[in-house]
Order: C-alpha cells, then sequence, then structure tokens
C-alpha cells in the first residue's frame, strides 16, 4: 500500500511528523539501523511547483521535492527552522527513488520510526550532509485556556480504549484522545509557528476544528473580508471552538543548521 503526497496539502500532511524541541537534537544523534539498497537521484528541472512523496512498505519515492523538504522529512522539523542550505542547492528540486530490495532478513514493512534515520543516511551518502541544532529565540505563539473557559472535553474512557487519531484537512482537524502538548505540535504546522502549550492541561481530549485558511500563518489581530457563513480563521476558530487561545510571544526554538551540502551525482 501506498500513501501519495502533495505539497498542495499542508505542511502536516507531509508523511513526518514535526519533533518536538529535545527530539530534533536526538533525530541528528541517532544513526539508521537499515539503509535503502538501491537510491536514484536525479535532478528535477520541469520547473513545476508542485512535489509529492510516495511511501510503499520497502520504498520511498519523491517527485520534484525541494532539498529543504528532503531535510525537514528526515529530521522532523519545519522546513521553515532549517538554517544555512545554500543557495545553489536551496532552489534545486530533485527525483529520489530509494528502496530496500525485500530479502528474508528485511522488516515485514518500513516503520514511519525507521524511514527519517534512512534519508538521513541517504542525505549524508548522495549530499554529504552534515547538520547540527542551533537554539534560537523566535516568534512562537503560546497555547493558553481562554477566558471563556476550556470547551472541548476529555475523552470518555470508553473511548480512551479505542483507536485514538489525528485526521487534518486544509480546513479541519479531527482527533480523538489527543494530549494538549499533541494538540500545540498539530498546530504548529498549520500556523507555521512553533505552538509552546501552556495551559497546564493534562490528560487527552477529542477536538473537533474547522477554520478558513484565508488567514493561515498571519497574526491573531489579522483580518479578511468573508462570507458570513465563513469559518473563522484558525486564531478565532481554537479560541470559539476550542476554549484555548494563541498568544503571540518568543521562545527558544530548536533549528537545524546545515553545515554542509554537496549537488549529489545523478544516477
Amino acid at each position: 500500500m501506498t500513501k501519495r503526497l502533495l505539497a498542495a496539502a499542508l505542511s502536516l500532511a507531509a508523511g513526518f511528523t514535526v519533533c518536538s524541541a529535545p527530539q530534533i537534537s536526538a533525530q541528528i544523534q541517532q544513526s539508521a539501523s537499515l539503509t535503502y539498497d538501491v537510491v536514484s537521484v536525479k535532478v528535477n528541472n520541469t520547473g513545476q511547483g508542485r512535489w509529492g512523496i510516495d511511501v510503499g512498505d520497502y520504498s520511498y519515492r519523491a517527485t520534484n521535492i525541494p532539498l529543504r523538504e528532503l531535510l525537514a522529512s528526515a529530521y522532523g522539523i519545519k522546513s521553515d527552522l532549517i538554517f544555512g542550505v545554500p543557495g545553489a542547492t536551496d532552489g534545486v528540486r530533485f527525483d529520489i527513488d530509494a528502496k530496500i530490495v525485500p530479502n528474508p532478513a528485511a522488516p515485514q514493512k518500513l516503520t514511519d520510526h525507521q524511514r527519517p534515520g534512512m534519508l538521513k543516511a541517504m542525505l549524508a551518502d548522495r549530499f554529504g550532509t552534515k547538520a547540527h541544532v542551533e537554539v534560537r529565540t523566535l516568534p512562537v505563539f503560546d497555547l493558553v485556556v481562554a477566558h471563556s473557559g476550556l470547551k472541548i472535553k476529555p475523552t470518555s474512557p470508553s473511548d480512551a480504549a479505542g483507536d485514538s487519531g489525528t485526521h487534518i484537512h486544509p480546513t479541519a482537524l479531527l482527533a480523538n484522545g489527543i494530549t494538549i502538548a499533541q494538540l500545540a505540535g498539530t498546530l504548529t504546522g498549520i500556523v507555521h509557528r512553533q505552538v509552546i502549550d501552556k495551559t497546564g492541561l493534562s490528560g487527552n481530549y477529542d477536538v473537533d476544528l474547522k477554520w478558513t485558511p484565508d488567514n493561515v500563518g498571519r497574526s491573531p489581530q489579522s483580518s479578511t473580508d468573508a462570507p458570513v457563513d465563513a469559518a473563522p480563521n484558525i486564531f478565532t476558530a481554537v479560541e470559539e471552538q476550542l476554549g484555548l487561545k494563541l498568544e503571540s510571544s518568543k521562545g527558544n526554538v530548536e533549528t537545524l543548521v546545515i553545515d554542509h551540502v554537496d549537488m549529489p551525482s545523478e544516477n
């Protein structure tokens, strides 16, 4: 089974999990226990804006993917928190075809936990990539309980034993059994800025959030003309539907700094 992922969708849907700050450091130190047996790297000169990823049980294929997004997938960090990518390679798009040849020693299928390390190994081998974590003070959003009070309900004990998960669409978020820290991580990908959980809430919650994407990535004070029956922007939606609030702030954010990367030889 494969899943098709397009860059036109939210970055959250890009097939990887954005790590919290301590995890990014761990990602750099972690070595891959598995590597791809066959890797093809080619420059894509089509000039198209869209890029996509196909993930199979034993394979990873990316079409027209920018190097920055490839780094983001490998290190589990948002692409706008990656610094130091040389201009000569920053705008280049690549077609990647990597796979494991199934054999008795191969895993039944690759897991989402294994793939980032394998991508890092491929980047180090083919692109000569070296990187380190650097903490920078950047604009963030603090997630706090709104003055109106919390509106989401804790996951019921009967539901807690069932399936949990998060489903993200361009204008909606549906989550069952999610922690507030996990919600903050999910909102990070939607508002394109680190969201820090300052609610002090524990436990698991069910979330049903709908918004209009016009204001995504803007400040909570921004507004645009919209139909009367349209969903609110993400900031208003979080406050009105969840009883939480995104407050502009500054905080220490772990970023990924690229120390070295080369243009790979094609094959």
